[in-house]
């Protein structure tokens, strides 16, 4: 009998301890599940504090904006360029400008003191126009490009009466020879 009560004993303190083993167990993964990961509201609060951040960043580096910038410069570097090449074509060829041609410009390429001819960032031509009689000392042009962070309309401008480079609301009149 003595084998048996230790047998008995053996075996309630093996289940008991077996008990409390699964009652802990169970109790800790049902803690781990109900408390681990995030409920849905605190999921969109971080979803919609993430949005306003990257928001903010967006309209700080504003990347239209920068883009535009370029491509005034761009604009800018090409005019200067094309006003030197029409400097030069002056000086070389009597005192008169090149002929409106198609594409405008076209005869500084021609003439060697322009290559290549730039073109806008947005791929059309840059706008050239001279006076109608052109003789030495008496003639006249203007070159104009668009503007991309300006006003609608606004053109970054050249003419030879004045020699100096500005920004004009709109584009100069057919036949003019100045900036308006």
């Amino acid at each position: 009998m003595k084998i048996k009560l230790s047998t008995l004993g053996f075996i309630q303190r093996h289940l008991f301890n077996k008990k409390i083993f699964m009652y802990l167990f169970d109790n800790t993964i049902n803690k781990n599940l109900s408390g681990a990961g995030f409920t849905l509201i605190e999921l969109l609060v971080v979803m919609v504090i993430i949005g306003i951040l990257a928001m903010a960043v967006i309209v700080a580096v504003n990347p239209l904006r920068n883009i535009n910038q370029a491509k005034e410069a761009n604009v800018k570097t090409d005019m200067s360029q094309i006003v030197h090449a029409l400097k030069a074509y002056l000086t070389t060829n009597e005192g008169k400008y090149p002929d409106v041609s198609s594409p405008p410009l076209q005869n500084l390429v021609v003439s060697k003191d322009l290559d290549p001819l730039p073109m806008q960032p947005d791929g059309t031509d840059y706008n050239y126009q001279r006076s109608t009689t052109c003789d030495p000392g008496t003639c006249s042009a203007v070159v104009w490009g668009k503007l991309y962070n300006s006003p609608a309309g606004a053109v970054w401008c050249w003419d030879s009466a004045s020699s100096k480079f500005k920004e004009s609301p709109s584009a100069p009149a057919a036949g003019a020879t100045t900036c308006p």
